[in-house]
């Protein structure tokens, strides 16, 4: 079985700054153009709301992932992005 931080591998990250950047902003990778023009600032409360259900937070996103269901998995993920994409 998958651990929620192996579910986010195959997202691309950058080791500082998912939270309080805005959607499709990561230089050199391909976002959709839903996803860049979304114009979405993350937070807590918004990726929450995204990983609930990527394509319909953002319609047309081609983000190759279904999303979480469980709150829980969900509030473990974003602690777990908070502590590997701080600033250090």
């Amino acid at each position: 079985m998958l651990s929620i931080s192996d579910k986010c591998v195959l997202c691309e990250l950058e080791k500082a700054g998912l939270f309080g950047r805005q959607s499709g902003t990561v230089p050199a990778f391909n976002y959709s153009d839903a996803n860049k023009g979304a114009k979405v600032t993350w937070t807590e409360a918004t990726f929450d709301e995204y990983i609930t259900d990527p394509k319909k937070y953002i319609p047309g996103t081609k983000m190759n992932f279904a999303g979480l269901k469980k709150r829980r998995d969900r509030k473990n993920l974003i602690a777990f992005l908070k502590t590997c994409t701080e600033e250090k």
